[in-house]
């Protein structure tokens, strides 16, 4: 059955709307019905249609025959009685049927999927858009900012680069400053056995010049290991089961966000939506009105 909008836009429309349920782990139990054909959640990753795994695509399909339910009905006499009803628009423009995760964020708004299901691209929006990963490190390493990866006492992350410093004890005097035992008190009335008071100041200019050539070399160095650190930390987190009471608490707040991401690629396409039964909904053109 054909639907009121363009064969080309039907298609684009339910490939844009799947991309998003895929991305945030909400594609599971789903089937999309436009313009005759069905797109259907499969459990198979090799099931791929327009590039997209976990598709199933089939075409002559009737939405009727998966949007029709039971609804209660009152004689007048107060007897109760069922009958099936569909209502859907009968110009059948673009039609969802789900369960799972999306039938929780729906009819709830909330948003609760299995956590392996979201894609990285997902995490990425969760972790620019919370603190959550800064918290992980700072509770998992101790460290707040990449300046404190000096103080970072795990092997998997070591500090000191043998291109800024040529040993392990030259680092460490860099950062913790030399011992008292090597502490030499110098006024301008005392002499040194290896030269002047002004030779000594010459020696600790430079030395404090080179320093500060190798603190930006340092710099760079912990930009590049802060964000390893990212990296590694994202993956932990990911899979922390003591942490994922937390993670959820956090994920749910991106309920309202996932809706409207939802809204806004059926106005794109000139519809809105409204849900017909609990696990499903039916669209219209901006402008009309639903029965």
């Amino acid at each position: 059955m054909k639907s009121g909008l363009a064969e080309k836009d039907c298609e684009n429309l339910a490939i844009e709307l799947i991309r998003i349920l895929q991305k945030w782990g909400l594609w599971i139990d789903v089937a999309i019905f436009t313009n005759g054909n069905r797109y259907m959640h499969s459990y198979e990753k090799k099931d791929i249609y327009n590039g997209l795994p976990y598709l199933s695509f089939s075409e002559n399909i009737n939405p009727e025959d998966y949007t029709t339910g039971y609804v209660e009905i009152f004689a007048c006499n107060g007897k109760r009685s069922y009958i099936e009803k569909c209502f859907d628009n009968p110009e059948h423009i673009f039609e969802m049927v789900f369960e799972g995760p999306l039938y929780a964020l729906l009819n709830y708004e909330e948003y609760v999927v299995d956590i392996e299901e979201i894609s990285d691209e997902a995490w990425e929006d969760v972790f620019s858009k919370t603190d959550i990963l800064e918290e992980y490190i700072a509770d998992r390493y101790g460290v707040y900012e990449k300046e404190e990866l000096a103080d970072l006492s795990d092997p998997d992350f070591p500090v000191w680069d043998p291109l800024v410093f040529d040993t392990w004890e030259e680092y460490q005097r860099f950062v913790y400053g030399i011992s008292d035992k090597e502490k030499v008190k110098c006024t301008p009335n005392s002499k040194r056995d290896d030269g002047s008071y002004d030779e000594w100041l010459n020696e600790q200019d430079a030395i404090e010049s080179e320093f500060d050539h190798r603190w930006k070399a340092l710099e760079g160095s912990f930009e590049v290991q802060w964000e390893n650190l990212k990296c590694k930390a994202k993956k932990e987190l990911v899979a922390d089961y003591f942490y994922e009471s937390v993670l959820r608490s956090e994920l749910n707040v991106f309920a309202g966000n996932i809706i409207s991401e939802i809204n806004e690629i059926f106005s794109k396409y000139g519809l809105w939506y409204e849900q017909t039964f609990e696990w499903g909904l039916t669209s219209y053109k901006e402008g009309d009105f639903g029965k």
